[in-house]
């Protein structure tokens, strides 16, 4: 009996049911080594269905040409790296902001500042109006005798002359193409960030207005070890997190796990938002 009820669940729509467990990493979370999608994966024991909730590589099965060697990940632990990295995005300032379109101006080979470039060709362009005027008024003045042509000539020249500096000034301040795309796509970024608030609880709208992939890597044990000795076992993973528009932000994916506060631990963590000049963002400590 027992058998034909779960065959007969089998037969309908899985998500109709509360004891599945509904990953909203689908289309994001992927395999770093083969690039195959993160599935649900793991059991439940004593009830704790959370604690032992998996996302593992669906390219390792053994009945298949060329199995991947796979990786996993805890869903906790994922979720909350995730949601941490968004709240530290959220939290900064507009000066902050600035600072990450500089750095990655820098990283695509450019050293200029933005902001500054901005100003320049603003002003080069308002002082440009205002030498054109200067010459039509010139010009009207010599046409009615208050302005002798001798003289015309010799101011005319002199405004020419500033008004090509000028130009000459505009045509290299103007960015390249790569350069204003960069810009462009920041800015797209950050119009999403400022109309978000802090994230407790990340759900899968959430993710998808922000986040373009994930990618997952194996994990790395200390001293050579391949396999973890106890439940707590210290290791670091890789997890690169690619956001809309403008990539990913940190040059060192590398986290330290367990994760201090992934859901299947009962001990408080903070986080400490640091941002330096390479980009990276945000490290768990424990207290």
């Amino acid at each position: 009996d027992l058998a034909q009820f779960n065959l007969g669940k089998g037969a309908r729509d899985y998500r109709a049911y509360d004891q599945v467990r509904r990953s909203i990493f689908g289309g994001v979370a992927v395999c770093s080594k083969c690039g195959y999608a993160l599935c649900s994966g793991g059991t439940i024991y004593k009830g704790e269905r959370e604690k032992y909730w998996y996302l593992a590589c669906s390219h390792q099965r053994l009945d298949i040409p060329n199995p991947c060697e796979g990786v996993r990940v805890r869903y906790a632990d994922l979720l909350e790296v995730v949601r941490q990295d968004l709240n530290s995005l959220l939290a900064l300032s507009d000066e902050e902001m600035d600072t990450l379109v500089k750095e990655a101006l820098r990283r695509a080979g450019s050293q200029r500042d933005p902001k500054l470039v901005k100003l320049q060709r603003k002003s080069a362009e308002a002082r440009i109006a205002v030498i054109d005027r200067m010459i039509s008024k010139l010009y009207s003045d010599n046409a009615s005798g208050f302005l002798d042509d001798d003289r015309l000539r010799r101011m005319v020249a002199e405004l020419e002359r500033e008004s090509a500096g000028l130009q000459a000034t505009l045509n290299s301040l103007d960015t390249t193409e790569q350069e204003r795309e960069i810009e462009d796509n920041y800015a797209k970024f950050f119009a999403l960030v400022k109309e978000a608030t802090h994230i407790r609880e990340l759900d899968r709208d959430t993710l998808l207005t922000f986040v373009e992939r994930i990618e997952v890597g194996p994990k790395e044990y200390p001293d050579g070890m391949v396999k973890a000795t106890h439940r707590n076992q210290p290791f670091r993973q890789k997890i690169r997190i690619f956001y809309r528009f403008i990539g990913e932000m940190t040059d060192e994916p590398a986290r330290d796990f367990p994760v201090g506060v992934s859901m299947h631990l009962k001990t408080d963590f903070s986080v400490e938002d640091s941002q330096n000049q390479s980009g990276k963002f945000i490290q768990a400590s424990q207290k």
